[in-house]
């Protein structure tokens, strides 16, 4: 929603200022107005909170019809974020789901890691990792 809104202020005011050239207006006023602009636009993209979120690396089916999912995340800041056990979670929200090997992460190293942990899910379950305020849901088919 934040980054819509930012992109059309972006295209209006790449609007005005065209119109303001166009009608040769004074140069001043036209960079005064550019300026102030783009200075909203900065704020709204710093106002914009970064937060660590999970992502669904891959999906594999079993021959015994269970699916294999495994779980990565995104921690777009600079720094490595430490969360409490209890705010990395998982929900099983419908049927069965299974943690394979380790525990859920609540270290957090920056930038993309693939490779998190893995569940085995029957088919038709739900199962939500939740990252902070962040949830990333798989919804198997029935």
């Amino acid at each position: 929603m934040t980054n819509s809104i930012i992109v059309l202020s972006l295209v209006i005011a790449d609007y005005v200022l065209t119109q303001l050239q166009l009608s040769k207006f004074d140069d001043l006023w036209t960079w005064i107005f550019g300026t102030l602009v783009l200075i909203m636009a900065a704020v709204l993209l710093l106002r914009i909170r970064k937060e660590v979120f999970a992502t669904i690396e891959s999906v594999e089916q079993s021959e015994d019809g269970t699916y294999c999912i495994t779980w990565g995340y995104v921690n777009p800041t600079s720094s490595v974020i430490r969360l409490n056990p209890q705010e990395s979670s998982l929900r099983v929200k419908k049927g069965t789901a299974i943690l394979i090997g380790r525990s859920l992460p609540n270290v957090f190293e920056k930038g993309h890691h693939s490779g998190a942990f893995k569940t085995i899910v029957k088919s038709g379950a739900e199962v939500e990792w939740i990252i902070g305020s962040r949830h990333t849901t798989y919804q198997g088919t029935s």
